[in-house]
């Protein structure tokens, strides 16, 4: 539900109302300027989010192998400090869609 009033009321719409609005606006020199905008502010989130689901990626694989015990540790030859390193490379390459090389 969108509520357009301006005066002392509550102007909210969804998202995908807003960044949906760039089809609707791009006639005309100030509609090419609101496009752009609503198409850097959609840019920013999305690298944003990107972010995020970088940072939980990372974090789920430092917590998975910090659940491991040494032995197992030593098995797949990574010493304890060396997870935080491979969580990131992991991260990374996920993030990048390219194949996972161990460290």
């Amino acid at each position: 539900m969108t509520n357009n009033s301006t005066r002392g009321g509550d102007s909210r719409s969804t998202l995908p109302e807003i960044l949906g609005a760039s089809a609707l606006i791009q006639a005309g020199p100030s509609g090419e300027v609101v496009a752009r905008t609503v198409e850097a502010v959609r840019q920013g989130l999305r690298s944003v989010l990107t972010g995020i689901e970088h940072l939980r990626r990372r974090r789920v694989t430092s917590e998975a192998l910090s659940d491991l015990d040494d032995a197992t540790l030593k098995d797949i030859g990574v010493q304890r400090s060396d997870i935080p390193f491979i969580a990131g490379r992991v991260s990374d390459a996920q993030n990048d869609n390219r194949p996972t090389i161990a460290a």
